[in-house]
């Protein structure tokens, strides 16, 4: 029988349930952000009135990586 892969994911807020370490944790991930120690790889922007435009590349598998709506 044939499988699918697929990738399942959740919010930090499902993980980390203590309001005090998940700000923590948010200022330790900004600050790398800022420091440019970790850089964020945004592939596709699309603004917020082509989305269904950003639906038809995602189905068509003309996508790759994060896509992000502008607003």
């Amino acid at each position: 029988r044939a499988r699918s892969a697929s990738i399942a994911c959740g919010g930090l807020g499902t993980f980390v349930q203590d309001p005090l370490e998940r700000r923590r944790n948010a200022e330790l991930l900004f600050g790398l952000i800022a420091a440019g120690t970790l850089r964020l790889e945004i592939n596709q922007r699309y603004p917020l009135a082509e989305a269904v435009a950003a639906h038809t590349d995602l189905i068509q598998r003309r996508t790759m990586g994060s896509s992000i709506f502008i607003v």
